[in-house]
């Protein structure tokens, strides 16, 4: 992507940029976002994070979709929650520790008294 003064992505999905030092007339299209609808329930999470059709093929375009510009999307994290999530794992990580110690301080204690005898 060239040095730009300006970057603009059109509701059809046409990304245009205005180069470094260049007048508001010298937008260049410089490419165009694919935007699909696919139909949900055909769509599978990878291990990846990305979703594909399950049939392997790909979505075609649809002229229909737009892309909103200027809105901000909301997270899909419940942030309480997840604090409350990571906390917890702490303790029982905590506790997992404590009991590795305390099962090497008793085997320790059987070697000695292993010995003895």
């Amino acid at each position: 992507m060239p040095e730009f003064e300006k970057l603009e992505i059109a509701v059809d999905g046409v990304v245009s940029v205005r180069a470094l030092g260049q007048g508001p007339e010298a937008l260049a299209e410089i490419d165009r976002l694919k935007l699909v609808n696919p139909n949900v329930n055909d769509l599978e999470k990878g291990e990846d994070g990305l979703f594909r059709r399950r049939d392997g093929l790909i979505a075609e375009p649809n002229v229909d979709v737009r892309v909103a510009t200027g809105v901000l999307e909301g997270s899909n994290v419940n942030a309480i929650h997840s604090l409350m999530e990571i906390i917890s794992l702490q303790k029982q990580f905590e506790l997992q520790i404590k009991m590795m110690d305390k099962a090497d301080t008793l085997d320790q204690s059987t070697s000695k008294i292993m010995q003895l005898s």
